[in-house]
C-alpha cells in the first residue's frame, strides 16, 4: 500500500494542511495518510516554545476524524529528546515493512532537506512529494535543488503543484494571541484552542484546568484541583494576601509531572507554567518550584503549597495525616515540619535515600522551630 508520511509541528494544524493532505492522496493513490506531530523539532528549538505534543495530538486527532484515509502517529512524541525524519521513516518501515512509503514536505522545508539528520536514510527509505505553490520558492531554485538531491542520493522526488490558499500557523497564533478565533482550520480545533487557552500570553484559570485534563494523567489531576482547593483554604486562615494566586499555585504544582522525575518535576513545573501558561508571578513560580523539598527561606505561599500538596483530601494510607491537617490550620510552620518528618519517615520504611538537600533543608526548619520555641 503506498502510504504518506506527514511530518511537521502542527501548531496548530489547519486547512492548509489538510487540504494539501488530500491532494497528496489523490494525485499519487495514496491510500493512507498518517499525521506524524514532531516530539522535539530540533530546527526550533532555539526558537519559540512549541505546544505540548498531547495538545498538537489532540488538534490532529479533532481534524481528520471525517476523513478515514488519514490517520495520526504520535511515533515522535513518544520518543525521548530530537525527532528525527530518517529515524521516523525507518521504524514505521521495520513495522509495517508492506508500506510503500511517500515522505510529503513543503517547498519551503525541501529545500535544505539535504541539512537535516541523515537525508540519505531519508530517500532511502522513501519517495519524496514536494508541494509547491506558485508563491514559495523559485522554479529554478527548486529544480535545481531536485536535479541535485537525485544525483548525489538518487531520490525519488514527485512534485506536488497546488493552488490552495496560505494558511501560517504562525498567523493563527499571531491571531489568537490578539484575540481572534475566526482563522482558517476546522471548528473542532479552533474549540480546543480557545478552550485550552492555546497561543494567549496567560490563559485563564479555567482554561488552565482544560489544559491540565489533557497534560496530566487523571488521578494527577484530581490531585492538582485538591490542592488547588486546600492551598486557598490555607491562604485565607493564614491571611495570605492573595487566595486565588494561592489556588493557582496549587493547580499548577504539579504540572511539570509528566516531563521528569519525582524530585526534578518542580522545578520543571515552574518552567512549565512559565513558558507554557504565562505565569510570570515569581511568587506563584517559587511555590511550584519548591514544593518537593522546600527551600530555607520559604514564603508563606511556599508553604502553603508545599502543605497542600500533602495533606489535600485524596492523600490517605499514612496514620499522621489527620494530624498534619490540623495542624496547618493551627500553624503552618508546624504542620510545614511535620510534612518534611513524614516524608522522611516514609522514605526509611522503603529503604530509599534522602537526598543531601532535603535533609539540609529539613534541618534548616527543625533549627528554626527549635530556636523560636526556646
Amino acid at each position: 500500500m503506498k502510504v504518506g508520511i506527514y511530518g511537521g509541528t502542527f501548531d496548530p494544524v489547519h486547512f492548509g494542511h489538510i487540504k494539501l493532505a488530500e491532494k497528496a492522496a489523490s494525485q499519487f493513490g495514496l491510500g493512507r495518510v498518517i499525521f506524524v506531530p514532531a516530539g522535539d523539532p530540533y530546527f526550533k528549538s532555539d526558537k519559540r516554545t512549541v505546544s505540548f505534543g498531547a495538545f498538537r495530538a489532540e488538534m490532529i486527532s479533532r481534524a481528520i476524524k471525517d476523513n478515514p484515509r488519514f490517520s495520526l502517529s504520535e511515533i515522535e512524541l513518544e520518543t525521548p529528546g530530537f525527532s528525527y525524519t530518517s529515524e521516523t521513516l525507518c521504524r514505521i518501515k521495520r513495522d509495517n515493512p508492506d508500506y510503500e512509503l511517500f515522505f510529503i514536505v513543503g517547498a519551503d522545508a525541501f529545500i535544505a532537506i539535504d541539512t537535516w539528520h541523515d537525508p540519505k536514510t531519508i530517500f532511502k527509505e522513501a519517495a519524496v512529494i514536494v508541494a509547491k505553490r506558485d508563491d514559495q520558492i523559485e522554479e529554478d531554485l527548486l529544480n535545481e535543488k531536485i536535479a541535485s538531491l537525485r544525483e548525489e542520493f538518487g531520490a525519488d522526488i514527485r512534485l506536488l503543484s497546488w493552488k490552495g490558499r496560505r494558511v501560517s500557523s504562525s498567523d493563527i497564533r499571531n491571531a489568537v494571541a490578539a484575540g481572534e478565533y475566526s482563522f482558517d482550520a476546522p471548528k473542532a480545533v479552533r474549540a480546543f484552542i480557545e478552550k485550552a487557552g492555546l497561543y494567549l500570553p496567560q490563559p485563564s484559570v479555567s482554561q488552565i484546568k482544560y489544559s491540565l485534563k489533557y497534560l496530566l494523567k487523571p488521578l494527577r489531576y484530581k490531585h492538582s484541583l485538591g490542592v488547588a482547593e486546600i492551598s486557598e483554604k490555607l491562604a485565607v486562615r493564614h491571611e495570605y494576601q492573595d487566595p486565588k494566586k494561592a489556588y493557582l499555585a496549587g493547580l499548577l504544582h504539579d504540572c511539570g509531572k509528566p516531563f521528569a522525575d519525582a524530585l526534578s518535576h518542580a522545578a520543571v513545573g515552574a518552567g512549565v507554567a512559565r513558558r507554557h501558561f504565562g505565569i510570570d508571578d515569581e511568587e506563584v513560580l517559587s511555590a511550584i518550584r519548591c514544593h518537593t523539598i522546600g527551600r530555607e527561606g520559604m514564603s508563606l505561599l511556599d508553604k502553603i503549597v508545599f502543605v497542600a500538596d500533602l495533606i489535600e483530601p485524596g492523600r490517605s494510607g499514612f496514620p499522621e495525616i489527620e494530624s498534619i491537617r490540623k495542624a496547618a490550620f493551627e500553624d503552618i510552620d508546624r504542620a510545614l515540619l511535620m510534612c518534611m518528618e513524614s516524608t522522611r519517615n516514609y522514605l526509611k520504611s522503603q529503604g530509599r535515600s534522602i537526598d543531601e538537600e532535603s535533609v539540609k533543608v529539613y534541618t534548616y526548619y527543625r533549627n528554626l522551630l527549635s530556636e523560636e520555641k526556646d
